[in-house]
């Protein structure tokens, strides 16, 4: 598991950095991506974002060997967003 942490790692920081993340709570640091064991959520609130995640875990996989689960988060980014635009009014 160790393992697992030292090459995940460097991809959390990578989606941290470049990701507008959520926040849970109004005076809380965001929120970008979730890591337990060998699972990650990350958080799009911008459908924008989508390209360069998916550059940035093929790097991840390329470097690693890691693969992905092939989920389809057109749903789940059409709520956050429209969540989003609802907040700004």
């Amino acid at each position: 598991m160790i393992h697992f942490s030292l090459c995940v790692n460097p991809l959390l920081f990578k989606l941290d950095s470049m990701l507008h993340g959520i926040k849970v709570r109004h005076n809380t640091p965001k929120t970008t991506a979730i890591a337990h064991a060998d699972d990650i959520t990350i958080f799009i609130t911008h459908s924008s974002e989508r390209d360069e995640i998916n550059e940035t875990l093929h790097e991840y996989m390329k470097a690693t060997g890691a693969r992905t689960n092939e989920v389809n988060p057109v749903p789940l980014l059409r709520i956050l967003e429209q969540n989003n635009t609802n907040n700004e009014h």
